[in-house]
């Protein structure tokens, strides 16, 4: 699944859920920062969902087991 697709369909909704629309397009978008600089759609992905699963309140909201876990999850869409 690209980027762009797994964010919207995906990623975004558990945000959403977890943290409201706000922050959860905060926390999205501050993790698709480190990402315009890489070309390959594989490593982008795994930028981007590596960068959401270790943000501070991610972390915090979710606890580190359950952060990895749903990285892993993620990862393998």
């Amino acid at each position: 699944m690209d980027i762009n697709t797994l964010k919207e369909t995906v990623i975004m909704p558990k945000l959403i859920e977890s943290f409201g629309s706000s922050l959860g397009g905060i926390i999205a978008g501050n993790a698709l920062i480190p990402t315009h600089k890489i070309n390959d759609a594989q490593e982008k992905k795994k930028v981007f969902v590596e960068t959401v699963c270790s943000h501070k309140r991610v972390v915090a909201m979710w606890g580190e087991s359950e952060a990895q876990k749903q990285k892993r999850e993620w990862m393998a869409l």
